[in-house]
Order: C-alpha cells, then sequence, then structure tokens
C-alpha cells in the first residue's frame, strides 16, 4: 500500500542550516528514519561526487551517523547537450 503522506515545506534557501532542518523535520514528521537518504548532488550536503568518490559535507555525514543511516546520491551524470532539442 503506497504511502500518501507528503512533507512540504518552505525555506528561503538551500544553505547548510536550512537543508540540515529540513532534512531533521522530515525525519521528525514521518516518525521513522529512511535506510538511504538520497541528497540529489546538492552542493550542501555532497563536498565532491564522482564515479569513484563520495565525500559528504561534515555536518550532513553527522546527520548521516546520527541517524544511522546511509547516503546515496543518484550516480554522477555528464551534462546532455541541447542541440538535439
Amino acid at each position: 500500500m503506497p504511502n500518501n503522506f507528503q512533507n512540504i515545506l518552505h525555506f528561503p534557501n538551500e544553505k547548510l542550516p536550512c537543508f540540515i532542518e529540513g532534512c531533521v523535520h522530515a525525519v521528525s514528521f514521518y516518525g521513522a528514519v529512511a535506510k538511504h537518504f538520497a541528497p540529489d548532488n546538492l552542493k550542501t550536503a555532497v563536498t565532491k561526487h564522482t564515479k569513484d568518490d563520495l565525500v559528504l559535507q561534515s555536518t550532513f555525514s553527522d546527520l548521516e551517523d546520527f541517524y544511522d543511516t546511509i547516503v546515496l546520491p543518484p550516480p554522477a551524470r555528464k551534462p546532455t547537450s541541447n542541440e538535439d532539442c
């Protein structure tokens, strides 16, 4: 059965304090911690992301440790050209 709960919050920016607050609020809202966090390639959470290396921003890494979860950003991609449009 799909979960239809949505957690929608508005923050003034994507800087670290707002990003961490949003993650903590989401965990609180759902009352559970996901097995995996997927922050996309947001520079606030991910310092370096290549196919061989993933370096999380230290505060987000602390959040990962605190909630005993795993951060799995999507695979690194090359930008696509708009010439085909």
